[in-house]
């Protein structure tokens, strides 16, 4: 969830750390995983769930 806070507040890098730290526990998470889409992509916050 913070990643996805983070990447709607417009912290990429902030987002980043959290999708890091979801990554390192080996379990993933759907959310974490599209937002990593999205900055992956460039889409802007302002299009999530357009």
């Amino acid at each position: 969830m913070t990643a996805l806070a983070a990447y709607l507040a417009g912290d990429g890098a902030l987002a980043w750390c959290a999708i890091d730290r979801v990554n390192a526990t080996g379990l993933g998470h759907p959310v974490a995983r599209a937002v990593a889409d999205n900055l992956d992509n460039a889409v802007a916050p302002t299009e999530w769930g357009a």
